[in-house]
């Protein structure tokens, strides 16, 4: 994407065009998230966890349990902070360490950093993310993070005029 042509995109389609050049990346480059700054890192972690809630009895766990997701899993609760999406990060930090819980066969009983979510499994956990991705408006807070970082979506050219990356 050239400077200037998140401009001509209406608001609402914003994430979408950034979603297109990050997916051309990951298609074009097997090391693609070593190419992608912060920016294009958030939002394309917020759209993979959103696709492993797609399909027939798919929870939230996918996210966790799939190896091309992994990079993102140590970030995703920041990139809802950054957004100012603070019960969504709330709800990740006890959805990790639930999953870390099952994961290592540890003891849960009491656990602090379960919080208000130490009755949940992942459907719970599921459903109360989606519950407040919808609620708290994630595509206007994304859309508008974009907005406010559009420099940092825009391909980098050299002086030949090739891209860097």
């Amino acid at each position: 994407m050239k400077k200037g042509d998140l401009d001509s995109i209406d608001f609402n389609d914003l994430d979408e065009a950034v979603l297109f050049q990050c997916i051309r990346k990951e298609d074009e480059d097997e090391n693609y998230y070593n190419h992608m700054n912060d920016s294009e890192r958030l939002v394309y972690g917020i759209y993979l966890l959103n696709q492993s809630l797609t399909g027939k009895n798919a929870t939230i766990q996918s996210f966790f349990d799939s190896p091309g997701y992994a990079m993102y899993v140590p970030h995703i609760e920041d990139y809802f902070t950054t957004l100012g999406l603070h019960q969504i990060h709330d709800l990740l930090i006890a959805l990790k360490r639930f999953y870390e819980i099952l994961e290592n066969d540890l003891e849960d009983e009491d656990d602090p950093e379960l919080g208000v979510y130490s009755t949940y499994n992942f459907s719970d956990f599921t459903h109360e993310y989606i519950s407040l991705i919808s609620t708290l408006n994630l595509k206007n807070k994304l859309n508008q993070y974009i907005s406010d970082h559009k420099e940092d979506f825009y391909e980098n050219t050299t002086e030949e005029g090739g891209i860097s990356c």
